[in-house]
């Protein structure tokens, strides 16, 4: 561990000398080519970062989702698990611990372990937030946040096999600037955020951002009304000095972070689902639950244990960044981040009063350091970038449970309560990286991309019981062993390793991959471009945090990996009035990572991480944007999707093995659609009113491979709706907003735990005032 911390103190430390060296536009952001008036029709050309230099959106070969920050604050988008509803194809999913997992085009990994990698890679100005239990803020004063879709592996890491979402923050510049928005709505929602830019000199300047959320309960006990729950406290904040000495060095220094001390969500408990009714213990425990109401098809109704279920979650992220101009073509870039996040929290996962399955605190902590360095060259005909990436982490979570009520809370005729869950995880990554578009004539541009990873994970944990626990694994263990076992003292592992023998669990998980990319670009003209691209991604293994009976529940998945092919279009029309975009897209899935079952003694089943070895996954996306008038703006964006699991033998929901061949994967709906239309009075006096809608539909899918009925999350339409007026010289607008107005009851994950089948009901109605003021 020593020589770690050494290593990575060297690191950082000579990332801070090579970037007072180093350009990330942190004097002045990257422009944003803008109408000839705001009054005239006409779509914008955004530029973007997404293969790590300036480009117009529209010349890179990717299929790209964008939305600038004031779209964001429009459509109500306050994290990333409401990114969706501008982004199809994505799909937010809650987990078992309430943290986010995304899944974007039937890519996605469904496991709530602290440290495990996802598909969908989140980062800050291309700083990784590596772990998505980190990636709950971010989403205030940006420029714009662009969603990459596909695999990413090349420039953005191996653990984007999904595609990466890359929030742009605005920058500091050379000017005062400062404003505030402000919004107050139904269950005292209250969101505030402010920024002020400040120069500090001829080549120096700062920004601090800060956004608070606060609401009250949303949620009430359908069994006792009164009892109330859902409350949120928020906060986040983010500061900035650009230091700009030349206009060849350009140096950023961010600290930006947040407090979550909200309410974990109460679920609602739709069915039951029981592990064994073997005995007649374990029967009049069952029966007992059986006498549990279910929950109603409302939004807000809920039930909880009587503990705490509440947040003290933070999280840190302090990266520096510089560039230098070596040449008028070549750049040099230094990209350092430390990432720090704690949290704290407890959440009732069975939704009743009894103790099915109650989380009853969560400790855990995630420290990781990484550090890029690159050289990226423009030129009329190659562009290229070559760079290297050092990325280490050390996560660690202690789980404490309770099942005092389960039906499978009993082990062999010893009834038991408390269950304790640990582990420690290290990770160590390495990686070197080269992309390069090569021009030949004048409309066909060749792309090639390689990137060579080596990673290695290094885990220990174990299950800790109580007195019943400890004293039934010590008669399990005699029995299996043939021998008699020590009796294990509450407390120490029970987990039984490969001699029968309880102990705590090591293991090591080393693996390597070569990632590549090739694709051909075709621009017969200004306003059109076609590309072809063939991708080779990968996502490393993984290791569970869970209640482990056998050290065979804690065995790591190996890495997957995905081959994806992808043709699309980007067309300009109508004067740029109208914006075009689509592809097509087939993937071959290997060795994909799920939360399986397997059957042990006594527990019956229990999860554990198992690869798919083989599915696939066929698919198209349109996205249309029209400005067909003056202040008038449409848009409309789909994805179909046809997912099927070609390979895979598990336990089904009634405990049997099956053959899961052509089966859906799971979180995939086959048709995600989303729109938005607003119409901008302009000329009347040194005022702009304007009317605005949204929708997303979402077709049915499942969250379990089996597609089990009880894992059915159904179709859904979600409404928004939005009126006001701005001042003709943008620096006011007020606005009233209505969310789900039409109030669909919907719900976005559904699962069986323990003996009961529960679901995450997504909220009501909501509605409210949103004021917003700029300054300079």
């Amino acid at each position: 561990m020593k020589a770690r911390v050494t290593v990575s103190a060297i690191l950082l430390a000579s990332g801070s000398i090579l970037a007072s060296a180093a350009s990330a536009q942190a004097i002045e952001p990257a422009t944003e080519a803008q109408p000839d008036s705001g009054a005239q029709p006409g779509i914008d050309v955004i530029i973007v970062t997404a293969q790590k230099r300036d480009q117009a959106v529209n010349d890179v070969p990717l299929s790209i989702s964008l939305a600038t920050g004031e779209t964001l604050a429009q459509t109500g988008v306050q994290n990333v698990a409401d990114l969706p509803k501008l982004v199809p194809g994505l799909t937010f999913t809650p987990s078992l611990n309430a943290s986010p997992i995304l899944t974007l085009r039937g890519v996605g990994f469904n496991e709530y372990t602290l440290g495990a990698s996802p598909t969908v890679s989140v980062y800050n100005d291309q700083a990784p937030v590596p772990f998505l239990s980190m990636a709950r803020g971010n989403t205030f004063d940006l420029e714009r946040v662009e969603v990459l879709k596909g695999p990413q592996g090349i420039l953005f890491g191996q653990n984007s096999t999904g595609g990466a979402i890359n929030y742009i923050v605005a920058k500091p510049v050379d000017r005062f600037e400062a404003g505030f928005d402000a919004s107050y709505g139904r269950f005292d929602e209250t969101v505030v955020s402010g920024f002020v830019n400040v120069p500090l000199g001829d080549t120096l300047a700062g920004r601090v951002s800060v956004r608070t959320l606060q609401m009250s309960d949303w949620q009430y006990d359908y069994r006792n009304p009164s009892d109330t729950h859902g409350s949120q406290d928020f906060l986040e904040g983010r500061a900035q000095i650009g230091w700009q000495p030349s206009s060849g060095v350009n140096v950023l220094l961010s600290a930006s972070g947040w407090r979550d001390k909200s309410d974990t969500p109460g679920t609602q408990i739709t069915g039951f689902r029981f592990q064994t009714t073997a005995s007649a213990a374990a029967q009049q425990r069952a029966n007992a639950l059986l006498a549990v109401p279910l929950a109603p098809e409302e939004a807000r109704a809920s039930s909880w244990g009587d503990f705490p279920r509440e947040r003290d979650d933070n999280y840190l992220q302090v990266s520096l960044r510089g560039d230098f101009d070596m040449s008028d073509s070549v750049t040099f870039t230094s990209l350092t981040s430390v990432d720090r996040y704690r949290e704290d929290y407890s959440y009732d996962r069975d939704g009743t009063s009894l103790r099915i399955l109650d989380l009853l605190e969560s400790l855990g902590s995630i420290d990781d350091f990484s550090q890029e360095l690159r050289l990226t060259g423009v030129g009329d005909r190659l562009n290229w970038v070559l760079g290297t990436n050092i990325f280490t982490a050390q996560a660690s979570s202690v789980n404490t449970l309770t099942v005092a009520d389960a039906t499978n809370g009993i082990i062999l005729g010893r009834p038991f309560s408390i269950v304790t869950q640990t582990f420690d995880l290290d990770i160590d990554e390495f990686s070197f990286f080269g992309n390069a578009d090569l021009t030949l004539g004048s409309i066909v541009t060749l792309t090639g991309g390689l990137r060579y990873t080596n990673s290695a994970r290094r885990y220990n944990g174990c299950t800790r019981g109580d007195a019943g626990l400890s004293a039934g694994l010590t008669q399990l263990s005699t029995i299996l062993s043939g021998s008699p076992t020590t009796p294990i003292v509450p407390g120490e592992c029970v987990t039984l390793l490969a001699n029968q023998k309880p102990g705590e669990f090591f293991d090591r998980l080393e693996e390597d991959n070569l990632s590549w990319r090739a694709g051909v670009t075709v621009e017969p003209s200004a306003d059109a471009l076609l590309y072809a691209n063939v991708t080779k991604g990968f996502k490393s293994g993984s290791y569970p945090i869970l209640s482990a009976s056998t050290f065979t529940q804690l065995l790591p998945v190996t890495q997957e990996s995905i081959l994806a092919y992808e043709a699309g279009f980007k067309l300009t029309l109508a004067d740029r009035r109208v914006q075009l975009n689509g592809a097509a897209f087939y993937y071959d899935y290997q060795d994909k990572q799920v939360r399986g079952n397997i059957l042990v003694p006594v527990f019956q089943v229990i999860e554990r991480l198992v690869n798919v070895p083989s599915s696939r996954i066929a698919g198209a996306e349109l996205q249309l944007q029209v400005a067909p008038v003056t202040g008038l703006t449409l848009s409309a964006s789909g994805t179909y999707l046809d997912t099927k699991i070609l390979e895979f033998t598990g336990l089904n929901d009634a405990r049997v093995s099956q053959d899961f061949r052509g089966q859906p994967i799971p979180y995939t709906p086959k048709w995600q659609i989303s729109g938005d239309a607003e119409y901008r009075f302009y000329d009347i006096g040194n005022f702009e009113p304007f009317v605005g809608a949204n929708f997303v539909y979402n077709s049915e899918t499942n969250s379990a491979i089996s597609t089990p009925a009880f894992a059915r999350i159904k179709p859904f339409t979600v409404i928004d709706l939005r009126a006001g007026v701005t001042t003709a010289d943008g620096r006011w607008t007020i606005a009233a907003y209505g969310r789900n107005v039409t109030n669909e009851y919907y719900w976005t994950n559904a699962y069986a735990t323990q003996d009961v089948i529960v679901r995450n009901a997504a909220r009501p109605v909501t509605y409210g005032l949103r004021v917003s003021a700029r300054f300079n």
